[in-house]
Parts: C-alpha cells; sequence; structure tokens
C-alpha cells in the first residue's frame, strides 16, 4: 500500500486580510417589478439598471400602479352550529 501524503501545505495560503473589506454601495441597481419578483426589461430585453436615486424615482413614477382601494362590506355574522362530540350517529335504516 502506498503511503498516504499530506498536501495540505502545497495548497497556496495568504492572509485572512488579502482581500479588502466588503463596502456596501448602493448604486448601480437592477429594477425589480415587486409583484413577480422579475427584473423589468428595456426594448432590448436586457434587465433596467438605475445609477442614483434620482433615477430611481424617475423610474418608479413611470411605473406607479395605485393601489385598490378595498371597500367595506358588512357581512353577517352567523353563530356556529352546535354538535355533539364525535361522529354522528349511523342511520337506522342502510340500504345498498
Amino acid at each position: 500500500m502506498k503511503p498516504i501524503h499530506d498536501i495540505r501545505q502545497q495548497i497556496p495560503q495568504f492572509s485572512a486580510n488579502y482581500f479588502p473589506p466588503y463596502e456596501y454601495r448602493p448604486y448601480p441597481r437592477m429594477m425589480v417589478n415587486k409583484e413577480t419578483g422579475k427584473p423589468y426589461l428595456d426594448k432590448t430585453r436586457k434587465p433596467v439598471i438605475v445609477q442614483d436615486e434620482h433615477e430611481e424615482k424617475l423610474f418608479l413614477a413611470q411605473h406607479y400602479k395605485p393601489e385598490p382601494v378595498a371597500e367595506a362590506v358588512e357581512v353577517a355574522v352567523e353563530e356556529p352550529v352546535k354538535r355533539g362530540p364525535g361522529r354522528p350517529p349511523m342511520p337506522k335504516n342502510l340500504t345498498a
């Protein structure tokens, strides 16, 4: 049987601080339809990307749909039917 070699020292090693820390940048941002979860597409079928807050507000103003207002409807409340515990009794005459 061949001896098992440890290859961990052959893997390149680098410091944990090798890469710069993540820095959040809000833009550029892809515009996504909140109802469907799919991105908005332009005429060339590519996703719409905005570069700043002003551009985003202009885009959202063009695609604004007012939410439908639900009218108040009165519903009569019925009292629940009182039933005894368990199954209802079997009918006395069973016919096939």
